[in-house]
């Protein structure tokens, strides 16, 4: 393993240890608030551009270990352009130093997304999301429904499972639920119904990797999660589900699986597990476990496996991953992580570690 790897691994240690000061916790996002993702996201299935809530209050009073000590300094924090308009992004660059059996060391853009929000109407919204692929979600939200409902229509990331931060997570990668995948973003149409305690959404989509879906096979994905407290412990569950043809070069994939969290206190878990089916049956899996240690300090353990066929044994993959979410103010994040990967799946089995010293910023 190379010194490099050793000394962010060091780091990430460092890091989650620093003193820092505040009265505020560490939020975990929906699980811990019992909140559906809208609350502090313009696109009600989460991930995106935030709301106002999200841009000013939450991301400045709730995340960093020095939230603001004056609610009026909040006004000087606006992401609208007039009365209309609302602009946002999220940056990530890394570095990262990588073992045997992998890429050296690097440095990488690994997010620039711009967005703007257009609110014509108070229950309408035309929504931009311009990515370094040149690729994004684009679409028109019509809010305001009964229930908390909303529908989505133009090019579009349907919802499934958790939407896990970090861009490796197995359940993320092997799906095929990252950017410039075929699964994500896609063009079609999506309705759901987001209440605090509970939320469905179902998609129909085209699919495939062309805009225009020549081959007419569609896709169909929904989800359904319940949120509920006993004493102090705040739980999540939910299900999804996903039908996609293919056409003729291959004609049917399934996703079906089952996601879940929980929050005690400074403690919160999330974990989901999916069923991957066409000719084949693979499973896949991705657990985190993350424990606030202070105000704005978070120290986070995830496990990810990997088999891509359940009836012969074609070898596994599995990753652990160690990092530390260090948010500095309420618009900058530090993550020094370090993952130890084994990879059985191929010809050639291969085992290697890999640090990362990752910086986020967003608006």
């Amino acid at each position: 393993m190379r010194f490099s790897i050793r000394l962010i691994l060091l780091l990430v240690i460092y890091i989650t240890f620093l003193p820092a000061s505040g009265s505020f916790a560490l939020p975990q996002f929906s699980v811990e608030y019992k909140q559906s993702c809208q609350l502090c996201h313009q696109n009600p299935t989460g991930s995106g551009m935030r709301s106002l809530y999200g841009a000013q209050f939450f991301s400045y009073m709730e995340l960093p270990a020095q939230p603001l000590d004056d609610f009026g300094k909040l006004d000087e924090i606006s992401p609208l352009i007039g009365k209309k308009l609302q602009a946002g992004f999220d940056f990530r660059s890394i570095f990262y130093a990588a073992g045997q059996d992998s890429s050296g060391k690097s440095f990488l853009t690994m997010e620039g997304d711009l967005y703007l929000a257009f609110t014509p109407t108070d229950h309408t919204l035309l929504y931009i999301d311009r990515n370094l692929s040149g690729s994004g979600e684009l679409f028109a939200l019509i809010q305001g429904l009964p229930m908390s409902g909303a529908v989505r229509v133009g090019r579009i990331v349907p919802a499934y499972g958790w939407r896990f931060e970090d861009h490796k997570a197995y359940v993320q990668q092997k799906l095929g639920l990252v950017p410039r995948a075929p699964l994500s973003p896609d063009n079609g149409i999506e309705f759901g119904f987001y209440p605090m305690a509970w939320e469905f959404s179902a998609a129909i989509t085209n699919g495939g990797f062309s805009p225009v879906d020549r081959d007419e096979g569609k896709a169909l994905t929904t989800r359904a999660a319940g949120r509920t407290s006993i004493g102090a412990l705040n739980l999540t569950g939910g299900v999804s589900y996903r039908y996609n043809e293919l056409g003729r070069r291959s004609p049917l994939v399934r996703y079906a699986g089952a996601f879940f969290g929980g929050n005690y206190g400074t403690f919160t878990y999330l974990g989901e597990t999916d069923w991957m089916g066409s000719d084949v049956t693979g499973l896949v899996t991705t657990h985190t476990a993350s424990y606030r240690l202070k105000p704005g300090v978070n120290l986070s353990l995830a496990y990810d496996f990997y088999d891509p066929d359940l009836d012969v044994k074609a070898g596994t993959s599995r990753r652990t991953r160690l990092s530390s979410e260090l948010y500095l103010t309420g618009y900058l994040e530090l993550i020094p992580a370090f993952y130890w990967e084994s990879d059985k799946t191929g010809p050639t089995g291969k085992e290697f570690g890999v640090g990362e010293l990752q910086l986020h910023v967003w608006f």
